[in-house]
């Protein structure tokens, strides 16, 4: 089902897919590049327990290099796979780090996103070049209207309700970032990393 009123680019309908073989997960418990290369070690390290899509039992299909643009000292990551042996869908494990859809980690991104003044600084941001063209285009998301993911995303659990009840129908994809941050939902430091995670457990995605 999608949330009506966002933007068409906002929007992917898992549900849509549901016979699609393989895909992404995402992995809420990984939130740095450390205890990232702590699990690729072994090839157990991300293995979902079950195959989202049939319930079978995912076996190691090797990993798929990230290049992660920005990022100190490091031109990228290795991805964890998974081969379904009942179905054939080969699904991909991203740490909560890693954007589904960026060459970019979302630290990196929140940094050009700051550097731009979309956003509030936490502190944690690094210097970054900001491409104008890209730079707009993430800043005409942020600007987009989230009334209806707010809504849905408060509807999630009662938490959220309450941190998100500062909002109004009329909020912006920023404001609510920035919203998740100061109620203390998510550390201020991984704000956009929090509201696409929750993004995407809502079946939807993308946020920039």
């Amino acid at each position: 089902m999608t949330i009506p009123a966002l933007p068409a680019y906002l929007i992917i309908d898992l549900a849509a897919k549901l016979r699609q073989r393989g895909g992404t997960i995402i992995d809420q418990r990984v939130h740095d590049m450390v205890d990232h290369v702590v699990r690729l070690v072994s090839p157990g390290g991300y293995r979902p327990a079950r195959c989202p899509n049939c319930g079978s039992f995912p076996h190691s299909h090797g990993t798929r290099w990230r290049v992660l643009r920005d990022e100190p000292g490091i031109p990228g990551a290795d991805i964890r796979r998974y081969l379904c042996n009942g179905c054939g869908g080969v699904w991909q494990v991203l740490p909560a780090f890693i954007p589904r859809y960026l060459h970019r980690t979302w630290g990196a991104v929140q940094s050009h996103l700051v550097a731009g003044n979309a956003l509030e600084s936490t502190g944690a941001e690094w210097s970054v070049s900001p491409k104008p063209g890209t730079l707009r285009r993430w800043r005409k998301r942020l600007s987009a209207s989230a009334g209806a993911l707010r809504t849905a995303m408060a509807a999630s659990s009662q938490q959220v309700s309450m941190a998100l009840e500062c909002l109004d129908a009329n909020c912006t994809h920023g404001e609510l970032v920035e919203a998740v941050a100061h109620t203390g939902l998510a550390k201020a430091q991984r704000k956009l990393e929090r509201v696409a995670c929750a993004i995407h457990g809502l079946g939807k995605a993308r946020l920039v």
